[in-house]
């Protein structure tokens, strides 16, 4: 039973490439498989967990189930198994970055805002028209093709976890508790409503730019989510009618939301005049040419995409002797390892991978408004815009305090210098310096 996976090393009968991304309970690569010479998002799971009882009969079924998932918006299973005692799937490479990547730092109109959410929410209905629940749906959970398309990812690994509580006996909570649902937070039973409730914390997240809720540890955040009222506030901009559809979905008992995630967004399309883009994008299969072109007309954002879960840093180069090869951790090495989507493993410490808010939303346009931004081109009054937050410039010091530091510097390298010669043949010190340090310190002040 092998412990450590490395570079160039077989699983099943793929060749490991590179290390894409690791969580709590999952490590993702970029893996070759030579036979049907194709490059795969190989997530190898811990091998402890076949110590745990029923493990290897849940892993197979659950695989089973995940390959069932035939959907244009769901991330495909190509194959699973053990091998060396160690448990694997294989499933389709994702290139093109994942919603959570977009929300923070790029304008989203109503329209591709939309566009996204109809394909999560027709996702998520036909798995749970088969009984799949998600669990942990967050936007690095949904993966954005080259073209267009979405996959929504990493189904199956909660369900073959079913017999971990969300909050385990070291203390530590599985799943992401800014997208968590209340029922999810005491441990209760889940279901379709769970994962309305995470959908609905991404369009809160899309429209205001901040999370619902949130806090410094991770209890702290799931309390809020079981009893503090959700904030409306920030939806002030908005029509009253999609304040009130996005708080139906995120009511605090799972039997007072929408009965469905395709209802919801129909319903919030609706209050925010697109009512047309979900059927334009339910018969597209992908964002609309109409959508795709307001957002290449608007020159978003071409920052690349940190690898997750199922998908790559960057293009594939052709590798030598058969083998192709193809953040977010902070700042590491290319190929970098960003935290997979996977359920993760949170301590109950703030977690430096917990989703932030890096942008704000931005009221209607009214008319004679400016531009949305620069680089971002003219915004059509009334549409909805997510404009990412710009750092603040950094302090500049004050020329005269450098040149009084500078004057101060050198009077106390004169003093020194006398202080510790300790010889009376050393020689003097030399006033015409110290003269000169000092009017320099006085100028420098004025």
């Amino acid at each position: 039973m092998r412990s450590v996976i490395q570079v160039g090393d077989t699983v099943g009968p793929f060749t490991i490439v590179a290390k894409l991304g690791r969580g709590g309970m999952s490590t993702v690569y970029n893996a070759y498989e030579t036979a049907l010479d194709r490059e795969v998002a190989l997530k190898v799971l811990p091998i402890d967990l076949l110590e745990e009882p029923g493990f290897a009969e849940r892993f197979e079924r659950e695989a089973r189930l995940i390959a069932k998932l035939e959907h244009p918006h769901i991330v495909p299973l190509y194959n699973y198994g053990i091998d060396d005692g160690v448990p694997w799937m294989a499933l389709r490479l994702v290139r093109g970055g994942h919603l959570g990547e977009r929300l923070e730092r790029d304008a989203i109109g109503r329209e591709a805002g939309l566009a996204y959410f109809t394909m999560v929410a027709d996702a998520l209905d036909h798995a749970h028209s088969l009984g799949v629940v998600h669990r942990d749906l967050k936007p690095q959970n949904v993966l954005l093709g080259e073209h267009g398309e979405l996959y929504l990812a990493d189904f199956g690994i909660s369900r073959m976890l079913q017999g971990r509580t969300t909050i385990t006996s070291t203390g530590a909570v599985l799943g992401t508790p800014q997208y968590m649902s209340p029922e999810q937070a005491q441990d209760s039973q889940v279901g379709p409503a769970t994962d309305i409730y995470a959908l609905g914390i991404m369009v809160y997240q899309w429209m205001t730019g901040v999370l619902p809720f949130d806090a410094d540890t991770p209890y702290a955040v799931m309390y809020k989510h079981v009893n503090a009222p959700l904030a409306l506030d920030p939806l002030e901009p908005f029509p009253e009618r999609s304040r009130e559809v996005l708080a139906r979905a995120l009511a605090k008992q799972s039997d007072q939301r929408w009965p469905s995630a395709g209802k919801f967004v129909e319903e919030l399309a609706a209050a925010l005049g697109v009512e047309e883009v979900p059927g334009q994008v339910l018969a597209a299969g992908k964002l609309p040419s109409s959508v795709a072109a307001a957002i290449s007309a608007r020159k978003l954002s071409r920052i690349p995409a940190a690898p997750t879960e199922f998908m790559a840093s960057a293009p594939a180069a052709t590798p030598p002797a058969g083998m192709r090869t193809p953040r977010p951790g902070p700042q590491t090495p290319r190929p970098g390892a960003a935290e997979p989507a996977a359920p993760t493993l949170v301590q109950a410490t703030p977690s430096p991978e917990a989703p932030t808010t890096q942008g704000r939303a931005v009221p209607p346009a009214g008319p004679g408004a400016g531009g949305g931004g620069a680089g971002k081109g003219p915004i059509a009054p009334g549409e909805l815009q997510f404009r990412p937050r710009t750092p603040p410039p950094k302090a500049k010091l004050d020329p005269r305090l450098l040149g009084i530091g500078a004057g101060a510097a050198l009077l106390l390298l004169l003093v020194l210098l006398w202080a510790l010669g300790g010889d009376d043949d050393a020689p003097p010190v030399d006033e015409a310096a110290v003269a000169a340090a000092e009017a320099s310190a006085a100028e420098a002040a004025e």
